[in-house]
């Protein structure tokens, strides 16, 4: 399984997404690609953010690349931080529609936990 996360400039909650998922991947030796993107172009490129990078310590990950922008080609399935961006892509991309999902906080600290 290939999963995207995607947030607004990559550099803060897709970045921790990735990591974190990453990890499960290794603990369950799972096959798959994971990524993170953004859909803003300002930060293309960028490394994460120090807020980021402090936060992913709390759930023992570490940040590593630089941010870039999501491509259409990238998806398969995706996670959004917020509902503006689920919508966003699902108009963008409605053949996949059932394949966006929603990640809050509280999704993100339950699978650290795991």
């Amino acid at each position: 399984m290939n999963v995207l996360f995607v947030c607004t400039g990559n550099v803060c909650r897709s970045p921790i997404a990735e990591a974190l998922m990453r990890k499960k991947f290794e603990k369950y030796d799972l096959d798959g690609i994971v990524d993170s993107a953004g859909f803003s172009p300002t930060t293309i490129n960028d490394a994460p953010d120090y807020r980021a990078v402090e936060a992913a310590k709390g759930f023992n990950v570490e940040l590593t690349g630089n941010s870039r922008i999501f491509l259409k080609n990238d998806l398969h399935a995706f996670w959004t931080h917020n509902t503006f961006h689920n919508i966003y892509y699902r108009a963008l991309f409605c053949e996949n529609i059932s394949k966006a999902f929603l990640l809050d906080s509280n999704s993100v600290n339950r699978a650290a936990k795991t």
